[in-house]
């Protein structure tokens, strides 16, 4: 994604505790209008600003601003919008399987669905969030929790709490239907091992003391990779129970992470950066690109190559395990900020006019 929408998601309105947040403690009212009405109901739905996009079995499931979430039966070819109880951004989703799955936003907002994002419910918000990182920080404190993050916790929880409900989620992992982690700014972390019922807050096992915001993140072999500003990449070993620093991959700031067809690492982020480590992220590559635009998204085709998009349109091709890239043949025209590829093999795009489709052979891709 480029720079002024990372700053759109970020300003608008990727450790277990005892005192958790337990079902049904959403508040009916928080006084913060984004919060308290659902999204806005849009005529054309799919041609709103779109930043999110995710494939949810055979269905195809986008979100953007104004709390709009559309899904597609069809590959892409028309849309739906579902019903979400707030109006705030969705900057993320992560699917466990065709049903489940949770979309996380702007204000702290997680929302879950059981019906493949027909219909959306709220599980966390950003006050709840802040309640959690306080009670988690006092703990640390108390506990002399060996976190990097621990002599800063109290601290930087009541700077977040002045700020309001205002730090966004900016992606998720749905491990399983049941284990689900959300990142975002300020190294925001929220883990939930019941499906969404309770959140803990586990900020403090990411391995950074000056909490920079969290981009993306991704499972790849047996590892979870978190990558963010200034070219920090963390990796768990361990399903998610910390978050270590690995070799720092770049002097920019990173928006994605994706595996390659053999299992290697691909990052991907500000002015054309691309990295790509062959030994779990101990090491990286600088890898040479045909632009400069930021790069926005990186998924695995069905054929086993490697795409990436980037902010002013471009889409890119890897057929060598991300070692080289290659141009499609024509931009995008519109900023794309996410690709999926549908279950008839076309790519699905989402971006600053909407949703787009291409034909990979249109493309010029393999």
């Amino acid at each position: 994604m480029n720079m002024a929408a990372r700053v759109q998601k970020i300003g608008a309105v990727c450790i277990y505790l005892a005192g958790a947040l337990a079902p049904g403690m959403v508040r009916a009212s928080t006084d913060v209008l984004a919060l308290d009405e659902p999204a806005i109901h849009v005529l054309k739905p799919s041609g709103v600003f779109l930043d999110a996009l995710d494939n949810a079995g055979d269905r195809i499931v986008a979100g953007g601003e104004h709390g709009v979430i559309i899904y597609s039966n069809n590959d892409g070819v028309s849309w739906t919008q579902a019903s979400v109880p707030v109006d705030v951004t969705v900057t993320g989703f992560a699917f466990a399987d065709g049903q489940h799955g949770w979309a996380v936003g702007n204000s702290g907002v997680i929302l879950a669905t059981s019906d493949g994002g027909k219909d959306w419910t709220i599980q966390l918000n950003g006050f709840q969030a802040d309640q959690l990182m306080m009670q988690a920080a006092q703990q640390a404190v108390a506990d002399n929790n060996p976190s990097v993050g621990t002599p800063m916790a109290v601290d930087r929880a009541q700077h977040l709490q002045e700020r309001g409900a205002s730090t966004p989620f900016l992606c998720a992992l749905a491990l399983s239907p049941r284990d689900v982690i959300a990142f975002g700014a300020y190294r925001m972390t929220m883990r939930s091992d019941n499906g969404g019922a309770t959140w803990q807050d586990a900020s403090l096992d990411v391995g950074d003391s000056l909490s920079h915001n969290l981009y993306g993140a991704a499972v790849i072999g047996g590892d979870i990779y978190v990558v963010g500003e200034t070219g920090l990449v963390f990796r768990s070993s361990d399903s998610a129970k910390s978050f270590p620093q690995v070799a720092k991959a770049a002097n920019a700031t990173l928006f994605g992470v994706t595996g390659t067809a053999k299992g290697n690492v691909v990052a991907y982020g500000v002015a054309g950066t691309l990295v790509r480590s062959i030994d779990r992220g101990q090491s990286w590559s600088q890898i040479a690109m045909p632009g400069t635009a930021d790069l926005t998204d990186g998924i695995l085709l069905s054929s086993g190559n490697l795409l990436i998009t980037g902010a002013d349109g471009g889409v890119y091709e890897s057929a060598d395990d991300g070692m080289t890239y290659q141009a499609a043949n024509r931009h995008m025209p519109m900023a794309v900020f996410a690709v999926a590829q549908a279950a008839d093999g076309r790519l699905v795009f989402a971006g600053s006019r909407g949703i787009m489709t291409g034909n990979i052979q249109q493309l010029g891709l393999k």
